[in-house]
């Protein structure tokens, strides 16, 4: 019997196992300590220790109250320069047109109104100098008609007087003929020939306090002279203050065609996009304080169970301390180091049995996650950590 001896099995086919066996650690998927992104005190704490927390839920705050008034200016701001960049665009009302008309006639009224004044305070400037000119003659003949040094610079003085009081005559009467421009250059004369005659005027009084005008020369002419210095003087002072009123109210003349001109005109490319400038510093404003009111909570950044709280209500948090410690809810996962020469038999998706010391009786499904291309050292022997999927 050919058969005697040996034991028959039926031929069939199967699969040819190589299988590698290791130990490793049975760890969470992810496993994360929590902190807030700058130091402040911890408004309230939403959860507590064992809690099950889902993907974006709010888990502390600190108080962001200032970062809240400074996030509602910048949003104001916001609004203004969009109210702005809209009336850029529809243009000025006609209403407001109408105002600035009304500024451009009311500048020029008082610019008129202005020089019409200047006669009259140039007719005054004229009659001072010229009555000071008629006190000087007087005096003159009076008591300096030699030719010693005190009688030659009262000549020259008044002599000076005279070419300066025909001066302002000469172009106040041009003023009066032809209108403000010559206003203009009649006030600019008026107020260099006034400071001319009060020198003039300081240089003859000097004269009577020399040699023997100091004793001949009267009190009365003498404070008569000092009386006309103050008369002119006050006359440059009025002259002055209409030069720079005039000059006001031309600058307001010119401010008001201006502001009329911007608000007839279309709007320009480059105030387009200046106001566009302004909405998005605006925007980058509000942008920023709603980034840090945003930093000031924390928000769980995955499905998982509270592990520890760290801080209180009230407390003063840095931000590099964790406040929240947390355990996903994913699958578990278990790191092994595979020996090098067994690692070549793993490959990522390979099928895993599983055995765990707290379940003697069960063996689980796994599969191979992933190999780490770099090696680990331990005791100068080279492993790979591999990772496995329940």
């Amino acid at each position: 019997n050919p058969t005697e001896g040996y034991v028959t099995e039926k031929v069939s086919k199967g699969d040819v196992l190589q299988e590698v066996t290791e130990t490793g650690s049975v760890r969470a998927t992810k496993d994360m300590g929590l902190s807030f992104k700058s130091i402040g005190k911890v408004s309230s704490i939403n959860v507590s220790v064992g809690d099950m927390v889902k993907r974006g839920d709010v888990l502390a705050v600190l108080d962001s109250s200032g970062a809240s008034a400074q996030m509602q200016s910048a949003m104001a701001q916001l609004n203004s320069a969009k109210i702005q960049y809209e009336k850029l665009l529809k243009g000025s009302t006609p209403e407001e047109i109408q105002t600035y008309k009304n500024s451009v006639t009311s500048a020029e009224n008082n610019l008129q109104s202005t020089y019409k004044n200047a006669l009259n305070v140039l007719d005054d400037s004229y009659t001072k100098i010229y009555n000071a000119y008629n006190v000087v003659l007087s005096l003159k003949d009076t008591y300096f008609y030699t030719m010693d040094p005190q009688g030659i610079k009262v000549s020259g003085a008044a002599t000076d007087m005279e070419s300066n009081m025909k001066s302002v005559k000469s172009y106040l009467d041009a003023a009066k003929a032809d209108g403000s421009g010559d206003v203009d250059t009649a006030v600019s004369q008026a107020i260099s020939s006034l400071d001319n005659v009060y020198n003039d005027l300081r240089i003859i009084r000097d004269q009577c306090d020399q040699g023997i005008y100091y004793t001949t020369v009267t009190a009365a002419d003498k404070a008569s002279l000092d009386g006309q210095k103050t008369y002119i003087n006050g006359s440059a002072t009025s002259v002055t203050s209409l030069q720079q009123n005039i000059s006001s109210y031309k600058i307001a003349l010119q401010s008001a065609k201006d502001t009329l001109a911007v608000a007839t005109a279309e709007p320009r490319s480059e105030d387009i996009e200046i106001y566009r400038s302004q909405i998005d510093q605006a925007q980058a404003n509000v942008n920023l304080y709603q980034s840090q009111i945003g930093d000031n909570s924390i928000i769980s950044p995955m499905d998982g169970r509270v592990t520890a709280v760290n801080a209180k209500r009230g407390e003063i948090v840095s931000y590099s301390a964790p406040i929240i410690q947390m355990l996903s809810s994913e699958p578990f996962q278990i790191k092994v180091n595979i020996y090098e020469q067994d690692i070549v038999n793993v490959d990522p998706g390979d099928a895993v049995k599983i055995d765990l010391v707290a379940f003697p009786d069960q063996t689980f499904d796994g599969k191979v996650l992933s190999v780490d291309p770099a090696e680990k050292i331990v005791d100068n022997v080279v492993y790979y950590e591999t990772t496995i999927e329940f």
